[in-house]
């Protein structure tokens, strides 16, 4: 076979299984139950089957992000079903949920790993963070902080966990704040 009847055979093969693919999506339509519902109606129902805790916690032992939570793995399954209702939850999970983050790491590694349309509708953010003194702390979680308005465009509420290594009190108060985003309310647990 020459490279061009090779290239050309796998050019058919994708259309066919394109084809396919689209063939099987409009049967789903047609006969799944959930996918005959309006979409208002589906996408509640994706609301409330993707944010069973409403807290996410991501961790970045590898390469790659991810979940930390078996609640959270289970309810992404939903995504896995057909291209379809991935397409439609996608957004509704990560516009509902909570995303906990231990490191500025963890935020780089889990915005690369997921992209900035995902990125671009997540809403809540929980910082867990630990540091040796009340400095420390609030030069981590000012430039966390910083780094989330950045890449979660649509952030509203930032939550704040401190623990302490050795000298931050068990309460540790200051003011965190973003010059671009006054609106931003930055809680500590």
């Amino acid at each position: 076979m020459t490279p061009s009847s090779v290239k050309q055979s796998k050019v058919h093969a994708n259309h066919r299984v394109a084809k396919d693919h689209d063939q099987i999506t409009s049967t789903n339509q047609l006969t799944s139950p959930l996918l005959r519902l309006p979409a208002e109606l589906r996408n509640q129902i994706y609301s409330i089957a993707l944010a069973p805790f409403r807290t996410t916690t991501i961790e970045t032992y590898a390469r790659e992000p991810f979940l930390t939570t078996t609640a959270a793995q289970k309810s992404l399954a939903l995504l896995q079903t057909c291209r379809q209702m991935h397409s439609e939850a996608t957004l509704p999970y990560y516009s509902t949920n909570t995303f906990e983050f231990r490191s500025s790491n963890h935020i780089t590694r889990f915005v690369h790993a997921v992209g900035p349309a995902r990125c671009a509708v997540i809403k809540w953010v929980r910082l867990v963070f630990q540091a040796k003194d009340i400095g420390t702390a609030k030069m981590m979680l000012q430039a966390a902080v910083d780094e989330c308005v950045r890449v979660f465009p649509q952030l509203v509420n930032v939550w704040v966990q401190v623990q302490s290594l050795t000298s931050v009190p068990e309460r540790t108060w200051f003011r965190i704040t973003h010059p671009g985003k006054p609106e931003l309310s930055v809680v500590f647990d």
